[in-house]
């Protein structure tokens, strides 16, 4: 019976070394903790007094402990590995819709279509409490559009720095259209950004939101 109490005894001793018995990871198995932590254990064998079975279980576990091998494509350490997405849409053959309300639509209206030159479109009245009207250019791969809705203030530019930048390589081209502008009482003001004034004129519409006759090419 003696012998068999000693037997069970070491066992029990045996399997409570396998298991931390302090510290972050208590009542975790050590050879976990190698897998998950081994920096961890490794600190506790270097900085902690230890009962020699625990140490020697500790040492057994590190030993033993293969790190997994990095490949190509496998994130980081510490990363977690992103999803792999599919192409973006072809967004750069999109045709461009610039929307938002007003609070006067005749008066946005004449600013584009008679200041800036821009052609009616479109126009549709109570849609759903909406009016509105799109203006733009045949062809052009945008189009702007304002909307009012029925009993909705909408209010003004929340700053001076909302821009539509038109730009206009041609000289004659650019001068004409300031001169329209201009012709239709439309003064230009001075830009919120200094940069704007460089090359180009800032004009504000009626609600306060602003264009740029910018003469310079864009850089494509």
């Amino acid at each position: 019976m003696n012998e068999e109490l000693k037997s069970l005894r070491s066992e029990l001793d045996r399997v409570e070394t396998r298991i931390m018995p302090f510290g972050t990871y208590q009542g975790v198995r050590i050879t976990d903790v190698a897998r998950m932590h081994p920096a961890y254990l490794l600190w506790v064998v270097t900085n902690v007094t230890l009962q020699p079975p625990l140490r020697d279980e500790i040492i057994r576990a590190l030993r033993h402990f293969t790190p997994r091998r990095w490949k190509r494509g496998d994130p980081l350490p510490g990363r977690v590995k992103e999803k792999v997405m599919e192409p973006p849409a072809e967004l750069g053959k999109a045709h461009l819709r610039v929307a938002r309300p007003t609070d006067d639509l005749a008066a946005v209206t004449r600013f584009y279509r008679d200041g800036l030159g821009f052609k009616v479109l479109s126009e549709f009245k109570d849609h759903d409490g909406f009016d509105g009207v799109m203006l733009g250019h045949a062809g052009a791969g945008y189009h702007l559009e304002f909307v009012k809705k029925h009993g909705h203030e909408a209010g003004r530019a929340p700053t001076e720095d909302n821009l539509l930048v038109f730009y206009v390589t041609d000289q004659e081209e650019w001068e004409k259209a300031v001169r329209r502008m201009e012709a239709h009482g439309f003064k230009p003001v001075e830009p919120f950004n200094p940069y704007w004034g460089k090359a180009g004129k800032t004009f504000a519409d009626p609600d306060g939101y602003r264009i740029v006759l910018q003469n310079a090419a864009w850089p494509t």
